[in-house]
């Protein structure tokens, strides 16, 4: 649902392929029928070449999903197949003898093409299975979800954490509208209740008053150094400076950092690749020190320019 929100512009809404197989894609396809830009291919993630077919390496994003119920009784073959699956499309190299460079429909960086460059997300049943997903911590028994890598920069959700969010309402009741807006992209009481009754997304009249509603809020990676706030990307800015001014100037909310970590090159077929990981820091100290290279995830407030870009 965040992906298709009504609050983002049809110009901006990615392109989705599901991957996977068809009779199971075909039960669910009555709640996915009515969705914009929505492409299924017949095939299987543990295949090479189907992900070579499917141009993975050009994806935004790559999510994991598992069909599959758990067995309680072997947690850690509960997340086998998306565990292989994930670490299959990380081992893949992709170079130029892949790609077709001479297609006519679509340019091709080849400075973008690299090795483990392609941004995965995965749905683990059992927490603990991360440790799989990183090399550093394989040997680590008893570690903890969010003290891993994997989970700082967001390769890794587990089934548990959004239950958490929601016990978190119970001392807070003001959290949940943040996480209605982070987890269903602002879903309203109108749709939940039509969700629960079992309509799906259907179509619809459109009238002022529900396009009104498209114009809330939504949340948004800003780069730094590229926004009307460029000058606290320095060596030195604070954050609780960039939370002021954003609230003050343009009623943007920050909650995070997204955070580049030192480059790490891998070698390639005896070629260097710079590999780069970003981490989120959520809800920062006010004294954090902001960095050049720094993305800030924030709650943006509508505008109407957004109105003529949806158009």
């Amino acid at each position: 649902m965040p992906l298709r929100a009504s609050n983002i512009s049809f110009n901006d809404l990615r392109h989705v392929v599901i991957l996977g197989n068809s009779e199971f894609v075909r039960r669910e396809w009555h709640l996915l029928k009515n969705l914009p830009k929505i492409s299924f291919m017949e095939g299987s993630p543990m295949s090479r070449a189907d992900l070579r077919a499917l141009k993975i390496k050009l994806c935004r994003t790559c999510i994991l999903l598992s069909a599959k119920a758990p067995e309680k009784s072997e947690p850690v073959l509960a997340d086998k197949e998306i565990i292989m699956a994930a670490l299959n499309i990380k081992s893949m190299n992709f170079g130029s003898d892949f790609l077709n460079v001479n297609s006519k429909d679509e340019e091709v960086n080849l400075s973008d093409v690299n090795a483990n460059g392609i941004p995965i997300i995965l749905d683990l049943a059992f927490s603990s299975n991360v440790r799989y997903l990183d090399d550093h911590e394989m040997h680590i028994n008893n570690i903890e979800l969010y003290k891993t890598l994997p989970y700082a920069s967001g390769c890794t959700m587990a089934r548990g954490i959004l239950d958490s969010l929601m016990s978190a309402t119970y001392f807070n009741a003001s959290a949940l509208r943040v996480l209605r807006q982070l987890v269903t992209g602002g879903a309203s009481f109108e749709l939940e209740k039509s969700l629960a009754e079992g309509a799906g997304l259907r179509g619809g009249y459109s009238t002022p008053e529900t396009l009104e509603a498209r114009n809330r809020v939504r949340v948004e990676e800003i780069i730094l150094r590229d926004s009307s706030w460029a000058r606290f990307a320095q060596y030195g800015a604070r954050y609780a400076d960039l939370f002021a001014a954003a609230i003050r100037e343009q009623g943007t909310l920050c909650v995070g950092i997204y955070r580049l970590l030192e480059e790490e090159k891998e070698d390639n077929e005896n070629e260097n690749v710079d590999v780069q990981l970003r981490v989120v820091l959520g809800t920062p100290d006010n004294t954090t020190l902001l960095q050049p290279t720094d993305h800030i995830i924030a709650l943006v407030q509508w505008e109407e320019g957004d109105k003529e870009k949806r158009e």
